[in-house]
């Protein structure tokens, strides 16, 4: 996995000056919470793909939505929901929700959810299923995707699987871990730090 950059990095960037402004960002998970005072008046956009409406019934996506804005507060983030408030999504879902933050001319996307698409005992995906596909095209147009590897200790989940199987892919992987004192798997949340290293 990919070495996470520290948040005293992030403090040191933002010191001289950094902070995203201007970067169109898709934050593909649960909605975000549009009354919220920081993140609804920066969201630029919103589409829902549940069902449910854009604003966030689960609060995963409101927290990932902060951990972008506050290492990197000038961002534009776009609430793409593509996962509903039970936490449940399809792999068309998200395919979709990866596209249409393409053709909105997002420079990042953070993708903190994933789909374990092994199936009846198939082998597990090698980086080529749907979605890795989706992802990789993307990176392909230059848009940097920034992919949580997901809260299996022994399974990596898709999209970040094909940044784990295949280098040259071009997707960022979260690293998660485990927290045993607790008992609780943690994403460790970098994903604002590319957003600040995206601007040129």
């Amino acid at each position: 996995l990919r070495k996470v950059v520290l948040y005293s990095v992030v403090r040191n960037q933002l010191k001289l000056g950094y902070t995203g402004s201007g970067i169109k960002v898709a934050i593909i998970d649960t909605g975000l919470l549009l009354n919220h005072p920081l993140i609804g008046q920066a969201v630029e956009d919103s589409v829902d793909f549940t069902g449910e409406g854009t604003l966030d019934l689960n609060g995963h996506g409101a927290l990932n939505g902060l951990f972008a804005l506050m290492p990197a507060p000038g961002v534009r983030p776009f609430n793409v929901k593509a996962v509903d408030a039970e936490g449940r999504g399809s792999e068309k879902d998200l395919v979709k929700a990866i596209e249409w933050s393409i053709k909105k001319g997002t420079r990042v996307i953070n993708l903190s959810v994933g789909v374990y698409p092994q199936k009846w005992g198939l082998p597990e995906c090698s980086g080529d299923c749907k979605i890795c596909r989706a992802a990789e095209n993307v990176v392909k147009a230059g848009v940097v995707v920034v992919a949580a590897s997901g809260n299996k200790t022994d399974k990596t989940c898709c999209p970040a699987k094909s940044g784990i199987v295949k280098e040259e892919s071009g997707i960022i992987v979260e690293e998660s871990h485990y927290d045993f004192e607790i008992k609780m798997m943690f994403t460790h949340q970098c994903t604002g730090t590319y957003f600040i290293k995206t601007i040129v």
